[in-house]
């Protein structure tokens, strides 16, 4: 008997939400769980019912999860089984590898899942989180990039976390504009601009000349998180900065802070 698929199981449709996904477990939950058929007839089922349910919620509401199973979903149905066992086996030993910093290793799975599947966008998302870890972000942003090409409108890994590190790539080799979009596609996914996406869009506007913008956002961030580490670095290096010498005159820091760029173009004191 072929297996039922989870949406069918979860009554939904392939290109339900994380919202909806949730919300169809509560419901299907509620309906077939043990507790609730306990001592009748019916309980075998609900039973089994209940343990389909689960099955198929912690897969859908796992993002890498849910990528894998939509890919195999689309394969031949003779191979499926087969194949979705070794991409996952792989794919898993991949993930394994990353969380221990085994980087050459995942990036060795990986680079073979991509010749067998070059059109599947997470396994370049992946590699791009390998190069991101490891601070070689010009390769990091290339591979993003490539992951955002290659995925598709259902693909649930393309969430605001991969697009603020992509954000965060790109600012690292200069590309202010693109970075700038992709913050503020991170914006739109979380539906709120939390204080890391404002750093980085202020920190782009900055760099990119962009004096009024910067400012607009420091002010923003004083006004979401009055105690963000950024805050206290710009005020610790206006106090050196404005730190006089013995003469009377301004001494200038010796070293340059991480955030000179922001002051110069906001402050006029670097």
């Amino acid at each position: 008997m072929e297996k039922q698929n989870y949406y069918d199981i979860l009554e939904i449709s392939r290109n339900a939400s994380q919202l909806e996904i949730s919300n169809a477990f509560r419901e299907m939950a509620k309906k077939y769980h043990p507790d609730k058929h306990n001592g009748n007839p019916l309980s075998d089922l609900a039973l089994r019912e209940f343990q389909k349910i689960q099955e198929a919620y912690a897969t859908l509401s796992d993002a890498s999860k849910r990528s894998i199973y939509d890919f195999n979903s689309q394969e031949n149905t003779d191979t499926y089984s087969n194949t979705q066992n070794k991409f996952e086996i792989k794919l898993n030993e991949a993930i394994v590898m990353i969380n221990k910093r085994l980087f050459d290793r995942a990036l060795q799975i990986i680079s073979e899942l991509i010749i067998e599947n070059p059109a599947f966008g997470l396994l370049y998302a992946m590699k791009g989180e390998i190069f991101y870890l490891k601070e070689n972000f010009p390769i990091s942003a290339d591979l993003y990039l490539q992951a955002e090409a290659k995925a598709t409108t259902n693909d649930e890994w393309l969430n605001s976390d991969f697009y603020l590190k992509m954000a965060s790539a790109l600012e690292s080799v200069k590309k202010y504009d693109l970075a700038i979009e992709k913050y503020n596609r991170a914006a739109a996914l979380e539906g709120v601009r939390t204080p890391e996406i404002v750093v980085g869009l202020m920190f782009c506007y900055s760099e990119s000349g962009n004096d009024l913008k910067a400012h607009e956002l420091l002010t923003e961030l004083k006004s979401i998180d009055p105690t963000n580490p950024v805050l206290k670095e710009i005020e610790n290096s206006i106090n050196t900065i404005n730190h006089t010498n013995n003469d009377g005159e301004y001494e200038r820091a010796g070293t340059a802070c991480a955030i000179c760029a922001i002051l110069e173009c906001i402050f006029d004191i670097c």
